[in-house]
């Protein structure tokens, strides 16, 4: 009985790639993607943002491809956490929609721009919103087998065939942004930058 119950268990974790991983996946990146527009839609003083958007600047004069990915990597490693990743996730989110609003702020030719068009346009920004999403759907679901008593040994390789895939993402994701930074020459504010 014991065996075939483990056996069950094993066989819902390893079919999680179906409806119910998809609509953890998809609750991920409304956690990041709904959290950035918040963060992107707050009031801010003239000062404040302008305080914020050279700080900002200061961090990012000197910026490479590896310092992106690299970036970015930490930030979805830390949305892994168990439970406390969707948290990040969320803050993360949250506070680069801030540097947004600072910049909308400084420059009131952009109130109007899409601010979710960073994320569902851009090649890097699909690519860092879908990265976030699995690291933070995957942080809710091994806090929910963490509440359902269930092995987590059985949840390693999905992990690490999920972090090899987030890894290689923001890689690419990362060497679109350096291009576009550098040899493009387009001043933004891109989804990964943030405060955190």
């Amino acid at each position: 009985m014991e065996n075939n119950l483990k056996k069950l268990k094993m066989t819902q974790i390893f079919q999680m790639p179906s409806k119910i991983r998809l609509c953890y996946f998809l609750i991920g990146m409304i956690v990041f993607s709904g959290s950035y527009y918040f963060g992107s839609e707050i009031t801010m003083s003239v000062i404040d943002a302008q305080l914020l958007f050279d700080e900002f600047e200061f961090q990012v004069i000197d910026i490479d491809a590896l310092s992106i990915t690299t970036h970015n990597l930490l930030l979805a490693l830390v949305m892994f956490v168990p439970g406390f990743g969707v948290i990040f996730g969320g803050i993360s989110g949250f506070e680069t929609g801030v540097v947004i609003t600072a910049m909308k702020t400084i420059y009131p030719e952009l109130q109007d721009f899409p601010v979710l068009a960073l994320l569902l346009v851009t090649p890097f920004g699909i690519l860092e919103l879908i990265s976030y999403g699995i690291a933070i759907s995957r942080s809710g679901m091994i806090l929910r087998h963490i509440n359902s008593k269930i092995n987590l040994q059985l949840m390693i390789r999905p992990v690490i065939i999920e972090v090899i895939i987030v890894l290689v993402l923001l890689f690419v994701g990362g060497q679109m942004e350096y291009l576009m930074i550098n040899f493009i020459g387009v001043d933004y504010i891109v989804g990964s930058e943030n405060k955190i």
